[in-house]
């Protein structure tokens, strides 16, 4: 198969070819025959349009011969990755498209609240992957890597960037320091064709710094909860509360219609954060589907939300709603009452045996979102 090189020689031969013909206008013969006749009437006007096009074809094949091309035995890419039914599109996801697309190297969604989870962010990231145009751009070499709390330290961390190149490009060395790993895996990417690699939930810098190594056409998209680990030339997008209508699309996602005073409370008193919104949404849909009248579900929820949410801990006569999602303790007792609407639909025991079944991070101090109200001990 011909290379761009020889094409491009072959290009610039007939396109020369023109131009000698259009800037020849001396000639012993009235007319050419055919179309070529346009060149003998107007031949500096053929020159110019000529020779720019000789200049775009040209800069064309010269970022055709800069881009590597997809190496032979490279796994395939996975699939686009699934959006959730319930996702809704906000302005975030726009923004961290266009940032991608224009190669802007490396990219942060992020939260504009210090330690806020459960904002959507790998949500969003996930939409992102999935757009269209993302896809075109990147030929649907997209990669997701979930970090997540429990990498931690260098072995923990090493054996994180191998796996991630063994599933970008099937290389199964491995290395014991982790920048050595990333050095590695960044060698392997500039081989290889554009590309965007998610790193969705990135807890501390020894996380994401081997991945930051090489890949002259690799794209980072970085979900966390931390914008300081982003380096000052990333593109930080913030992501915090939802806006009304976006937050009542996600409340409301499949459920049968409810009062609109029901809605507006449910929508004060979950601050629009997206992860309450979309458990107070899941518990009125398992009530309903059990038969229990969605108001009246909706209504038990709110009741909870109420008298066991973040301010009625504190000051019982309160605005519900004017709780601060920047206060991660408050955070936690809004989705410990949400959760406890859910669980007292169980059985008798149920309750015990759903805090049995729970699966927490190694190390971490857990208080059962029960003992309040059961009287059990914290877990932890």
């Amino acid at each position: 198969m011909e290379d761009g090189a020889g094409v491009a020689c072959r290009l610039g031969a007939a396109v020369s070819l023109f131009l000698a013909l259009a800037a020849n206008p001396a000639t012993n013969v009235s007319r050419w025959p055919g179309p070529l006749d346009e060149l003998r009437q107007h031949p500096w006007l053929w020159v110019g349009l000529l020779g720019g096009l000789t200049v775009v074809v040209a800069v064309v094949l010269a970022w055709m011969q800069s881009a590597p091309p997809a190496v032979a035995n490279d796994p395939s890419p996975p699939p686009p990755p699934a959006v959730p039914a319930w996702f809704v599109d906000r302005h975030q996801t726009r923004e961290a498209v266009d940032e991608v697309c224009r190669d802007a190297g490396e990219v942060g969604i992020t939260t504009s609240l210090s330690g806020a989870g459960g904002f959507g962010k790998t949500t969003l990231a996930l939409a992102v992957a999935n757009h269209r145009r993302v896809q075109r751009r990147f030929q649907s070499r997209i990669y997701t890597v979930t970090i997540g709390r429990d990498v931690r330290g260098r072995s923990a961390v090493a054996a994180k960037v191998a796996q991630a190149t063994k599933f970008i490009t099937g290389d199964t060395t491995e290395f014991d320091d982790p920048h050595t790993a990333g050095a590695h895996l960044g060698r392997l990417l500039d081989a290889r064709p554009r590309t965007l690699l998610v790193l969705d939930d990135v807890w501390e810098e020894e996380q994401l710094a081997p991945f930051r190594h090489g890949g002259r056409h690799c794209v980072r998209l970085v979900t966390t909860r931390n914008p300081k680990l982003l380096p000052p030339t990333a593109r930080n997008i913030p992501v915090d509360q939802m806006s009304p209508t976006q937050a009542k699309a996600v409340l409301t996602h499949d459920l049968p219609p409810l009062r609109e005073d029901l809605v507006d409370n449910l929508l004060r008193v979950t601050g629009r954060w997206a992860l309450l919104l979309r458990l107070t949404n899941r518990s009125i849909a398992l009530q309903t589907e059990t038969g229990a009248d969605p108001a009246a579900a909706a209504g038990q929820i709110l009741d909870r939300l109420r008298s066991h949410g973040p301010k009625a801990a504190v000051n019982p006569t309160a605005d519900p709603s004017a709780w601060d999602l920047d206060d991660r303790d408050q955070r936690n007792q809004a989705v410990q009452a949400s959760i406890e609407a859910a669980t007292s639909l169980l059985p008798p025991g149920g309750a015990a045996r759903f805090t049995e079944l729970g699966i927490f991070a190694e190390d971490e101090s857990i208080l059962s979102p029960l003992s309040p109200s059961s009287g059990r001990p914290p877990m932890g």
